[in-house]
């Protein structure tokens, strides 16, 4: 950067003054500087050789690492030069006042990152305070502690730090409850060694026993199951009622026992001898039916067969088995999927019913025909012999020509295959001239070719 004009830099007591002509820069200024120091420090000591590293009246220099100099930048605490190392052999400053000299051009001395002066605020005993040194100005190691720092922010002044007083180990000296004569609980008040709402009372001018909160002092009388009480903590003294028969009595109806919640993943069997249903939420251990019988003030039975919607669900044998109204057959339960809006939560068909219609619905046969056909190739596929070896069953194949798509009617269903050969006779397109052709392949074109090539 080209200077503008004639610009003057003082550098103790120096004017320097740069010509127009010539560009200075931050090198050329930093030279002139450090050239300026050095001559008006040598100039001082009263040599002006040009052979000297430290200035003379500086003291005794110190010890730089191998081929490093030392700084002459400005030092604390009055100090005339900083002294850090510089790194190198040719520079003249140390890092942190190099950053300074390159941000703004002003030195100044650096600030020293822990200090081992103590805080000189007001102490207790007219002293000092004598506290670590938290906030200090610039360039100085004397401070003041963070405490002292913040009386100054504040009120403009600084004054004596009181001592932490220790933490009160005493009881409290209030009246007590229930008989007891004192109250017990932790001393808050130093003064006068009560807790806080004795000490609230004590301005009032009246000390009284303190009630414990939350703490019931009877349990509820409102009707529980099987014609006991409630017992449960009673929060209307008044009525001594728990809160959920309060909450009946407010509403203005009768009380009526509580139902019980029970928690999530928590399974058990009606209370009923005999009934295998489970227990119902809020039942008081017996299951919905039962349940309803209990409410409608009717004596507990054994439940009975019940038709919905001309399906028996809740019929059950002695063995616990249940009847499928498809095939009329008794089996367990294991044997019926699952399906919530049922009463029972099982489906009303069992699992072979189920697979059945959902066969005849899509090839016009029921699981008793396939097994029979299955039965007649002997466990195989119709076209090879191998045996289904995973689990699943031999595909249905019927004439697409009567039937084109995946569904048949019944009547055009030619065998079972393995889904390897159902697959190859699709691809074949269901063509017997193709296959034989194929065939015809298989057998004589490889002995033909072999021929042909030979000549």
């Amino acid at each position: 950067m080209r200077a503008s004009g004639h610009e003057s830099m003082p550098t103790n007591n120096v004017s320097l003054v740069c010509s127009t002509s010539d560009t200075c820069t931050a090198g050329s200024r930093r030279r002139i500087l450090m050239s300026v120091s050095r001559g008006s420090s040598e100039a001082a000591s009263g040599n002006t050789g040009g052979g000297a590293r430290w200035p003379a009246g500086a003291g005794p220099e110190p010890k730089a690492p191998f081929g490093a100099r030392r700084c002459v930048g400005p030092g604390r605490q009055g100090e005339q030069f900083c002294g850090k190392p510089t790194g190198t052999k040719t520079a003249d400053l140390c890092r942190s006042h190099k950053l300074q000299q390159e941000k703004n051009g002003n030195l100044r001395p650096l600030r020293t990152r822990t200090s081992k002066s103590t805080c000189i605020g007001p102490g207790r005993d007219g002293g000092l305070c004598g506290r670590r040194v938290s906030s200090r100005p610039l360039g100085q190691d004397a401070g003041t502690c963070r405490t002292h720092s913040e009386q100054l922010k504040r009120r403009g002044h600084m004054s004596p730090i009181e001592p932490r007083l220790p933490p009160l180990t005493g009881t409290c000296n209030g009246p007590g409850r229930d008989g007891e004569e004192l109250c017990g609980r932790p001393a808050e008040a130093r003064d006068t060694l009560l807790c806080s709402p004795h000490d609230r009372q004590k301005k009032n001018g009246v000390l009284k026993p303190i009630r414990k909160v939350n703490t019931p002092d009877s349990s509820c009388i409102g009707p529980g199951s099987n014609g006991a009480l409630c017992g449960r903590p009673s929060k209307n003294k008044s009525h001594s009622l728990c809160g959920s028969h309060n909450s009946q009595r407010c509403r203005g109806t009768e009380l009526a026992p509580l139902k019980q919640v029970r928690k999530r993943g928590e399974v058990a069997r009606c209370s009923f001898p005999g009934c295998r249903y489970n227990d119902a939420p809020g039942g008081e251990g017996y299951c919905h039916h039962h349940w309803r019988q209990l409410q409608s003030h009717q004596t507990l039975a054994p439940l009975q067969w019940k038709s919905n919607r001309g399906r028996s669900v809740l019929d059950r044998d002695a063995f616990g088995n249940k009847l499928c109204t498809s095939c009329r057959e008794w089996k367990p339960e294991s044997d019926f999927s699952k399906q919530s809006s049922a009463t029972d939560g099982l489906n009303y068909l069992c699992q072979r019913c189920q697979a059945s219609n959902r066969m005849k619905a899509k090839y016009g046969i029921d699981l008793d025909r396939y097994e029979a056909l299955l039965a007649f190739q002997e466990g195989t596929c119709a076209v090879c012999p191998r045996p289904l070896t995973t689990s699943r069953r031999l595909a249905i194949d019927h004439d697409h020509a009567c039937c084109p798509g995946e569904a048949s009617c019944g009547n055009c269903i030619r065998g079972l295959l393995c889904p390897n050969c159902n697959r190859g006779l699709g691809l074949f397109q269901d063509s017997a001239t193709f296959m034989m052709r194929g065939a015809k392949y298989l057998l004589l074109n490889a002995a033909v070719v072999k021929v042909l090539l030979e000549k």
